[in-house]
């Protein structure tokens, strides 16, 4: 994140931290050895036969990609 903050040009997708929301928008988070951080939503962690992302998160992660290209190539990011 501190290498893509550091020039405009570049693009950060980050992947985990759009795994972590559920369908209601909730984060969820994990603690270990006294930090909290972003972790995989059980509705978007699938098993080893689908690389261990859900059907679920494969589309989240596919809406995702289509909304930063889509702002890549010009789209003002409006709905009409």
């Amino acid at each position: 994140r501190a290498y893509v903050k550091a020039d405009s040009t570049r693009i950060l997708f980050d992947y985990a931290d759009i795994l972590c929301y559920d369908n209601d928008g909730t984060p969820t988070t994990q603690t270990w050895s006294g930090h909290t951080y972003p972790f995989i939503t059980t509705t978007n962690y699938g098993d080893a036969s689908i690389g261990h992302i859900s059907s679920t998160g494969a589309i989240r992660l596919a809406k995702a990609q289509w909304w930063m290209l889509a702002r890549i190539a010009g789209w003002d990011g409006v709905i009409e």
